[in-house]
């Protein structure tokens, strides 16, 4: 639990806004746009500029959600430690 605390007093610092665009959008959403884009380019030869904007516009969207609701978890686990 020290250790969680820990880790989890450095992220708080960042605010909720800034830790959604980090941990979601960012590390998320945009690690899976160019996974997937590199698995495309590799498999077909190309990317489709239509399925790199759809990556670029879901992925970060479905990372914002995953990190405020992670966000959400940990600061309940925070206040009620």
């Amino acid at each position: 639990m020290e250790q969680f605390i820990r880790k989890w007093e450095k992220k708080r610092k960042l605010g909720k806004q800034k830790y959604i665009l980090l941990y979601g959008v960012v590390l998320i959403g945009m690690s899976v746009t160019i996974l997937l884009s590199l698995i495309d380019l590799i498999f077909n030869g190309t990317v489709s500029i239509v399925y790199l904007l759809g990556r670029i516009l879901i992925f970060p969207t479905i990372g914002s959600v995953i990190a405020d609701r992670r966000w959400e978890k940990n600061e309940k686990k925070y206040i009620t430690r």
